[in-house]
């Protein structure tokens, strides 16, 4: 029979080919100790409605029981190609030449084996007892999956083929993410990862499914699903919650952000004595200075008025002096032609420029008219 896999694969190719007798070879590695398990396929295959020579394929498939595995497929050939092809991968797997080795022969260790064939029975069928509720599983026996059922069958089948031999009692069978180890003598498996162990039986005809009580079954199968609604709803209000208490995190958040921001006349004032963090327009307490008449303001602004001062310092002093002698009090405005103007221009060389004082921080309605010259 041509290899199931190839069928699956190249269908149409497939129906037109047959196996080749003496060309068609299952090889086995086991090594239960190693959790090591595989098969190699050889065959044969003839294209039985082609003509001429080159009608022949060779055909070769491995990997761990229990996967598909990978293939091969070279073609077409003629006889004499593919049987080289196939007898140099036969004792590269086994070690020995293709026509010395029989069915159950020994082989040097580490090598692949060639079993005797075997036909699975289809109507049995593969069950593992639960008895320790693992995914909520109610006491009983289970049915295995199809695929994986048919593959232990197969394994069965072959150990009663070869007299229920030590080189097939265990046999290690990758499943998905998991590898078991099938004990076929003690009838139990063992998950080669957890190592948890059941026992397995096999059975033939329909299966029963968990003791055989339907009802049971549906009970159990129901309070699985009202656990996980009733787990689903806890998730949710848990999410609902969690999205609540952020949301009122961030309105606390918002809200401390803006009372730390000062504003009105104060608002220098009130960042300097560390009531607020920060102005509205971005002024922060190291940014801020009180000047000698109690003002808090800008430390970059105090600087700038300090630096223009002096450009008009030696002016200011003459028109003070100016005042003085000329007996001013209260507010003169300075203009050209007035007699406070040419005083204070009489003046303006003989005077020093005075340093930043008091009277100077604030000028006032003085200064305010300086320079209307």
């Amino acid at each position: 029979m041509v290899d199931r896999v190839l069928v699956l694969r190249q269908k149409k190719l497939a129906e037109r080919l047959q196996v080749v007798p003496d060309l068609d070879k299952h090889l086995a590695l086991i090594s239960p100790s190693q959790n090591l398990d595989k098969f190699y396929v050889l065959q044969g295959l003839e294209e039985t409605k082609t003509r001429g020579a080159s009608r022949f394929y060779s055909f070769q498939r491995w990997g761990a029981t229990g996967d598909i595995g990978q293939y091969k497929l070279d073609g077409p050939k003629t006889l004499e190609d593919i049987t080289k092809i196939l007898s140099k991968v036969f004792k590269q797997k086994t070690g020995v030449d293709m026509d010395t080795l029989k069915p159950g022969d020994r082989v040097t260790p580490g090598k692949y084996w060639l079993p005797e064939r075997s036909q699975a029975d289809v109507e049995a069928k593969w069950q593992y007892y639960v008895n320790d509720h693992v995914d909520g599983k109610a006491t009983g026996w289970y049915d295995y999956v199809p695929d994986a059922s048919d593959q232990v069958e197969e394994l069965y089948a072959q150990h009663v083929a070869n007299e229920r031999e030590e080189r097939t009692n265990t046999r290690v069978v990758k499943s998905g993410h998991f590898s078991y180890k099938i004990d076929l003598a003690d009838m139990k498996q063992q998950n080669t990862k957890t190592g948890i162990t059941r026992i397995i039986r096999r059975t033939m005809g329909r299966s029963s499914g968990t003791k055989g009580n339907k009802v049971e079954k549906a009970k159990h199968n129901l309070k699985a699903v009202t656990k996980k609604v009733k787990n689903a709803m806890k998730a949710m209000k848990a999410m609902r919650a969690m999205k609540a208490m952020k949301a009122m995190k961030a309105m606390k958040a918002m809200k401390a952000m803006k009372s730390t921001i000062a504003r009105g006349p104060q608002a220098k004032a009130q960042v300097l004595s560390g009531k607020k963090m920060k102005t509205a327009g971005g002024l922060k307490k190291s940014e801020l200075v009180k000047n000698k008449f109690g003002k808090v303001v800008s430390k970059k602004k105090s600087s700038f008025g300090k630096a223009q001062f002096k450009n008009i310092a030696q002016w200011h002093a003459a028109c003070q002096k100016a005042r003085l002698e000329l007996g001013i009090t209260g507010f003169v405005a300075i203009t050209k032609g007035s007699a406070l103007y040419f005083k204070a221009k009489e003046l303006f060389s003989s005077v020093d420029p005075p340093t930043r004082t008091k009277e100077a921080d604030g000028l006032g309605e003085s200064a305010s008219h300086l320079g209307a010259t």
